[in-house]
């Protein structure tokens, strides 16, 4: 629970264009074991470390995106379009085992960066 809180507050940062803290995801190169690990693996590919917004605007895109393909095309999900998978990418982006993958947040301030895992 304490990372769905975390991942929380730092995507609510993530959407604030006047912050200036940088939340990231940072990877362990543990391999994934579920189902949202695998599909976070798949999208960030070799890279150590992502910004949370970006993952979480690819997490949508991907869920968007299999959700046409199986015909959502038809229904409102086609006007809504990838911000409807918000709250699923979320939930996905939660799942992730702190052996996977931790929360880094720098904070930029005056003469410092502040970094926290």
């Amino acid at each position: 629970m304490k990372l769905r809180k975390q991942l929380k507050s730092l995507l609510l940062k993530s959407d604030d264009p006047h912050t200036e803290s940088q939340a990231r995801m940072r990877f362990t190169g543990e391999p994934p074991v579920n189902p949202s690990e695998c599909l976070i693996q798949e999208i960030v590919g070799e890279n150590r470390s992502v910004q949370i917004g970006w993952l979480r605007e690819q997490v949508c895109d991907n869920l968007y995106r299999v959700e046409l393909r199986q015909g959502g095309w038809a229904a409102d999900i086609g006007l809504w379009g990838p911000t409807a998978f918000t709250g699923e990418a979320d939930r996905l982006m939660a799942k992730v085992r702190p052996q996977f993958a931790c929360l880094v947040q720098d904070i930029e301030t005056d003469h410092q960066t502040v970094r926290g895992c």
